[in-house]
């Protein structure tokens, strides 16, 4: 594995909890606003805040600052409006916090307790809901199913951005706007808002790119790299991407603002470019291998380490012999690249692991029992002690399925409902069909198929 450079913060202590003042500040500003409207001006309080600046050996740009205070779809196990809990009680155990600092602090964490979206969320439960499913922490907790804050498992478009641009997205929402309700109107004047927010942080590069450049204790010979990240920032911040340096750059810079955490199927929206570009001679494939191992190394600093999915090969591909070339590019780099992430498949058939489905069956073989502790997790369908035969067993295993799903399916109702209430998601609402056609945002109508992931 390449080695990379740890990433600097933006931020000291008091200017981190500066920022979190302005972002609370502009959250009530816009407290009583529509949803696009609010999310839209926080976001331009977050980005380019927390971005940081490129390190030495850097191919890409895009480094992240996680901030207490901020909006997300995925972040802290928190969907939305977001405080992070954790990283106050490590600040307020570090011995670094003075009297304001803790006033301020104290300030800032009884106002989100009640404002941020997985309490606004929770608030509407069932009882059956509260009963049953898991609120803790799910890593640590043991349960058989968990209430998940975050929309999980989000494939944006990635090719509808590197084609038309932010100036091409622009044009497509402009069009949309002539025939628009009021409502709608509010929804697209956010998207241009979030669009405008991009292009800032690409300016911010640009302008960070260009101090490197003009100090001396640079490495001059990465300095030429720094050329090549200034032009493919400065193109990007308006311009659809035309090489492939422009395509990695682009997406993995709005993947990382937009807040998600997968890839969706890579070799249909960067396999054009890869391929355009090494038969013109404008790369090697050597060339080509390093630019995507720096899309890897750039997936491990941002430490998501349960995502960061890639999916290469498999039906419907509109150009199968091109996207079988990248795809074979992204295995050759992850053979040279050994970590969690990215998560590379490769879409084909296989049997299920024999292990998953063992544990799939323990509430079944138990009274509904944690094995381990002896804690009621499930309903009491029986004990292996109790069946006649597989029939019985399997039969109990469906209860618990059954009785989990349908309180997970309330559960993931209750998300969309209530999230949908606070939040508009405007940087995925660009990039799902079809949000921009209906002028509606991700969850409140917009999307073409809502679907979800009922993780337990």
């Amino acid at each position: 594995m390449s080695s990379i450079a740890e990433t600097v913060s933006p931020f000291t202590m008091e200017e981190e909890i500066i920022y979190c003042q302005k972002f609370t500040s502009v959250y009530k500003e816009h407290q009583h606003d529509s949803a696009a409207s609010r999310e839209a001006a926080c976001l331009e309080v977050q980005y380019p805040a927390c971005m940081c600046p490129p390190q030495p050996g850097d191919l890409l740009v895009g480094r992240y600052y996680h901030p207490l205070v901020l909006f997300s779809p995925q972040a802290c196990s928190s969907l939305g409006y977001c405080f992070d809990e954790a990283k106050l009680r490590r600040w307020e155990n570090s011995g670094q916090l003075g009297y304001a600092q803790r006033r301020d602090l104290s300030e800032l964490e009884a106002f989100w307790k009640y404002e941020n979206t997985n309490q606004y969320i929770r608030s509407h439960d069932t009882p059956l809901m509260k009963q049953w499913l898991s609120h803790e922490d799910f890593t640590k907790d043991r349960a058989v199913a968990y209430s998940l804050y975050r929309l999980s498992g989000t494939h944006q478009d990635f090719g509808t951005l590197l084609k038309y641009g932010v100036d091409g997205l622009h044009e497509r929402i402009t069009e949309k706007q002539a025939y628009a309700d009021a409502e709608s109107l509010d929804f697209y004047d956010g998207l241009h808002r979030v669009l405008n927010t991009f292009s800032r942080i690409c300016q911010y590069y640009a302008e960070e790119i260009e101090a490197l450049l003009q100090s001396e204790s640079t490495d001059p010979a990465w300095k030429t790299e720094l050329e090549e990240m200034k032009a493919c920032v400065a193109h990007i911040a308006h311009a659809p991407a035309s090489s492939f340096r422009e395509a990695i750059q682009l997406t993995y810079l709005w993947w990382v603002y937009s807040g998600s955490a997968n890839f969706g199927r890579m070799d249909t929206y960067l396999g054009e470019y890869y391929v355009h570009d090494v038969d013109h001679g404008m790369i090697t494939e050597q060339r080509a291998q390093d630019l995507l191992l720096a899309l890897w190394n750039m997936m491990v600093l941002k430490n998501q380490v349960y995502d960061c999915r890639i999916f290469v090969g498999g039906k419907g591909r509109k150009n199968e012999a091109v996207c079988d070339r990248f795809a074979l590019l992204a295995i050759q780099t992850t053979r040279r690249f050994h970590d969690v992430v990215p998560q590379l498949s490769l879409r084909i058939y296989k049997g299920m692991n024999e292990k998953v489905y063992d544990a799939a069956l323990e509430a079944a073989l138990f009274h509904g029992k944690d094995a381990e502790t002896g804690e009621q997790i499930g309903i009491d369908t029986g004990g292996l002690e109790t069946y006649a035969s597989f029939d019985d067993l399997l039969d109990a295993y469906k209860k618990q399925v059954e009785h989990f799903v349908a309180l997970l399916a309330k559960m993931e109702e209750a998300e969309y409902v209530y999230a949908s209430r606070k939040c508009a998601f405007l940087t995925f609402s660009l990039l799902f069909d079809d949000c921009i056609a209906r002028g509606k945002p991700l969850l409140g109508g917009g999307v073409r198929y809502l679907g979800g992931t009922l993780e337990s």
